[in-house]
């Protein structure tokens, strides 16, 4: 070991090599849970990954379920920036930027497809997680998600919608949405239904 890389060693300390292998194992388990769900992904396989023991990736995250929550925190920290501090834009805008910008992070859609569908059944360690997303995204978006019609402009911002569209919309050949506030549209008729 030469002068410099001692002082590099020094530099870096034990904390910096220890969050660096803990990210290693973040990523490790991202691709496990990505690729077999949490359920079919086993701490042997995150280990193995990883390149260390079971024993060490314990020391690191003392369970399995421990493991999964950091690993939807670093998915959360992944992604954050598809979230514009401007969250006026509507529904349909917000769900294409997302998914544009997720498109490029690799094995971001698959692990949060399969962790989200696998968090709908009994005891899943991560249904509160994703209920508790939904919940706080809905809430940062436009109360009304889906509106209906009223005369010929979206009931939620009254921006007229051009006749093409609300015959469609009426006649039920299409799902539209505004595109002032980004509500779903709907026809309702005049007594309600």
């Amino acid at each position: 070991m030469t002068t410099k890389d001692v002082a590099r060693a020094a530099k870096r300390g034990p904390y910096a090599k220890s969050e660096e292998r803990r990210q290693t194992i973040l990523d490790a388990a991202h691709a496990v849970f990505a690729a077999r769900g949490y359920r079919g992904g086993s701490l042997q396989d995150v280990a193995d990954r990883a390149g260390m023991s079971q024993t060490s990736l314990l020391h690191y995250f003392p369970s399995k379920r421990d493991l999964l929550m950091s690993v939807l925190e670093r998915r959360d920290e992944i992604t954050s920036g598809a979230f514009p501090d401007d969250m006026e834009e509507g529904l349909a805008d917000s769900v294409i930027r997302t998914a544009l910008y997720n498109e490029d992070i690799p094995g971001v859609i698959e692990l949060y497809t399969v962790l989200c569908a696998e968090s709908v059944t009994d005891e899943h360690p991560g249904r509160d997680y994703f209920t508790e997303r939904y919940e706080r995204l809905r809430g940062a978006r436009v109360a009304r998600v889906v509106v209906p019609l009223v005369g010929a402009a979206c009931g939620a911002c009254f921006t007229t919608v051009p006749l093409n569209r609300r015959s469609q919309i009426r006649a039920g050949n299409a799902i539209d949405w505004c595109e002032s506030c980004g509500v779903i549209l709907y026809y309702a008729d005049e007594q309600g239904g």
